[in-house]
């Protein structure tokens, strides 16, 4: 519920979970009953990341299962990096040897901190290693390798895009745009969880950028190092932003409908996240993220790369309008958003004359991202009216205990 708060003046929004919840047509996994590992590989994605599985649900059928259980694995990596009660000199060779972990069948791990978010997917390690041995050998070896150089996520990818036939073979060879979609996503991630990792101990900031500010990271969030910190936070947002314009080359190079919506999705909200993250001190303090309304907007518009290069220069342009002349890392921030707009102009030179496809959406969300729709206010009144009536209605027919006992139920509305 929330959520839908935070929405609440901001109606396209509010239509875009409905339509995302109730109208949206999506893809049903089937997995034979009898496949209990696969099964289990499904259950931990949606545990250990309910919209990325969402979005890997919707992949063609070929990709699927490989890229399932390549995130699962690296998951797994990602957890014993993570997990800071394992001492240093067992958890570099595991993780340097786990490209031959991934071949032992039975194997799992029994040593992750009892507070662990996903502790139990090492447990039962053993169901993702047994669907691993069953894809095809090319994807085994690609899956692979990326475990030996410690998670290079664009590179593997592309590789089993490349493999499954669904995209041009020579589009595997793209090694370094591949390289810059995963870092794009890496190090917005990093960015976002400053805080959180901060409190555990982790600290994944590059210190080339931060020791320019101050001694130690942790100083960042100190209220009188303020500025210096949003400085800080310019320079290493500044570092992410440098592969954008490698993200969209990539996704406009790609064919297949659900790998560019794939690859669309979470780089789209990447470069919202960067946008809310820039100059905002609020990054020292608290999670900060995309409201759950505007991130299913973002969802239901990644269809083509019109689309995702207009969500581009709409955050872009959020950010050039954050940038202060007084931070030491202006001029070379207004150069890397000019360069995100010098792409758009150079390969899309239509971009503006671009009329959404979104045409089973409302009117209200088919506009330009660049614009305020003229209808979000005209909707902001009807749904307003339509929030009271329906207050009005749960308080006249319904007594607050019968509400109190139903509260999940309404929580759960939009659980996507």
């Amino acid at each position: 519920m929330a959520y839908l708060i935070r929405s609440i003046f901001r109606p396209s929004e509010i239509i875009a979970l409905i339509h995302y919840k109730y109208f949206r047509s999506t893809h049903i996994l089937q997995i034979d009953p009898e496949n209990k590992s696969k099964k289990r590989c499904y259950e931990f994605l949606k545990q250990t990341s309910r919209s990325f599985a969402a979005v890997i649900q919707e992949v063609h059928e070929d990709l699927r299962d490989g890229i399932c259980i390549f995130y699962l694995i690296l998951r797994g990596m990602d957890t014993i990096e993570d997990d800071m009660t394992i001492p240093i000199e067992k958890k570099e060779p595991l993780l340097r040897n786990f490209h031959d972990v991934i071949f032992k069948k039975g194997w799992t791990y029994k040593e992750s901190g009892p507070d662990e978010k996903d502790r139990q997917l090492l447990l039962e390690f053993d169901v993702v290693i047994e669907e691993f041995l069953c894809l095809k050998k090319e994807f085994r070896d690609i899956i692979a390798d990326t475990a030996k150089k410690m998670g290079l996520v664009g590179i593997g990818l592309t590789g089993l895009f490349a493999t499954s036939g669904l995209e041009d073979p020579e589009f595997g060879k793209n090694i370094e745009l591949a390289n810059s979609m995963g870092l794009f996503l890496q190090k917005t991630n990093i960015i976002r969880d400053y805080l959180v990792d901060d409190q555990e101990g982790r600290k994944f900031w590059p210190k080339e950028i931060w020791s320019k500010y101050f001694n130690d990271l942790s100083e960042l969030k100190k209220p009188e190092n303020a500025t210096g910190a949003v400085n800080c936070l310019s320079d290493i947002i500044l570092n992410a932003l440098q592969h954008a314009p490698d993200c969209l080359t990539y996704m406009n190079r790609l064919k297949e409908q659900t790998v560019f919506n794939f690859c669309a999705i979470p780089q789209v909200m990447a470069i919202a996240t960067l946008s809310i993250c820039f100059r905002n001190h609020d990054v020292f303090k608290k999670v900060v993220k995309l409201r759950r309304g505007e991130s299913v907007k973002l969802i239901l518009r990644c269809k083509n790369i019109y689309e995702v290069a207009d969500i581009f220069r709409y955050y872009n342009r959020v950010i050039i309008s954050k940038n202060d002349p007084r931070d030491p890392n202006y001029l070379k921030i207004s150069m890397a958003c000019g360069q995100i707009e010098q792409w758009c102009t150079a390969n899309l030179p239509d971009l503006n004359n671009y009329q959404s496809s979104t045409s089973k959406l409302p009117s209200n969300t088919k506009a330009s991202f660049t614009d305020l729709t003229s209808q979000e206010n005209d909707m902001l009144l009807f749904v307003g009216f339509i929030l009271l009536a329906f207050t009005a209605y749960l308080l006249y027919f319904c007594n607050w205990e019968h509400l109190h006992d139903n509260a999940l139920d309404i929580l759960n509305l939009f659980d996507i």
